[in-house]
């Protein structure tokens, strides 16, 4: 499970200590979310009002349900698409959990 805020990619300037003093290395970009290849579209957005939408009775609604009321995003994706033959549908291993508003999705599951 991750808990998201809003990406943010950062430079980077690494040096290496030496016994002649320090040595610079490339430098490096790297993203918040560069740890998962498979982030859905996304943008930064702010907001308050949520839904819970997944409509399995499990412990994992439960808990949103109690928390939704507190909750806040800064970040919403998009449901990813794949090709099923020659039709573009909603990919299947990804679990929308709660929105902000169709097609905002707050909170997700992905395997």
């Amino acid at each position: 499970m991750v808990f998201t805020a809003p990406y943010e990619r950062a430079e980077y300037h690494p040096a290496e200590i030496t016994p002649h003093g320090p040595e610079g290395h490339p430098s490096e970009s790297h993203g918040l979310y560069d740890f998962y290849d498979d982030l859905p579209p996304w943008q930064n957005v702010t907001g308050k009002d949520t839904t819970v939408i997944l409509a399995q009775n499990t412990e994992i609604t439960s808990l949103l349900q109690r928390h939704n009321r507190e909750t806040t995003y800064t970040i919403a994706f998009e449901h990813p698409m794949q090709w099923d033959g020659e039709e573009h549908v909603k990919d299947d291993q990804f679990l929308p959990l709660m929105e902000a508003a169709p097609d905002q999705i707050v909170a997700f599951s992905a395997w």
